[in-house]
C-alpha cells in the first residue's frame, strides 16, 4: 500500500465512476485568537494498493501537535479490501479515501499533523498550520 496524494481540502467527494473531485485544497488557517474551531473540512487520499493489500485492514486518521501529541481521538475505520475489478490491469489499483472532518478544536497556533496510517505504518503526513490572521488575507 503507498500513497499517491493525501490533502486537506474544504470539499471533496469520489464520483459515481471513481474519480476524486477536491474542492478548495489549504494547509493554512488564519485565527484571530486560540483556541478556534474550524467547522469542518475533508481529508483526501489516493492510495495505491497491490495484492498484498486484499483483505482485511485498518485505516487510521491521527491529528498530532508540534510535540507529537494526539490532540484528538483518532478516526480509525476497518476495510475488506477485494481484489480489482477486471477493469484494472497490472499489479496496482488505486483506492480513494475520502474523509470528513467536523468541528475540529486546535487549541493554539502552530503546526499539526494530519496521519494516516495502516497498522503501524504511516502512509502519509499532511501539514496543518494555525496561524494569526494578521497578515495574508487579512
Amino acid at each position: 500500500m503507498e500513497t499517491q496524494l493525501a490533502l486537506i481540502a474544504d470539499g471533496a467527494n469520489i464520483s459515481v465512476d471513481g474519480k476524486v473531485n477536491i474542492l478548495g485544497e489549504f494547509d493554512t488557517l488564519f485565527a484571530e485568537a486560540v483556541p478556534v474551531r474550524h467547522p469542518g473540512f475533508w481529508f483526501v487520499a489516493k492510495l495505491l494498493l497491490g495484492g498484498r493489500d486484499v483483505g482485511q485492514k485498518r485505516l487510521m486518521l491521527k491529528l498530532v501537535d508540534e510535540d507529537g501529541n494526539s490532540v484528538v481521538p483518532p478516526l480509525s475505520l476497518r476495510l475488506t479490501i477485494p481484489l480489482p475489478g477486471a477493469e484494472f490491469t497490472g499489479d496496482r489499483w488505486p483506492l480513494p479515501v475520502v474523509l470528513q472532518v467536523s468541528s475540529l478544536l486546535l487549541p493554539r497556533f502552530g503546526a499539526y499533523v494530519f496521519e494516516l496510517r495502516t497498522d503501524d505504518r504511516v502512509l502519509a503526513e499532511v501539514p496543518l498550520y494555525v496561524r494569526p490572521a494578521r497578515g495574508f488575507g487579512h
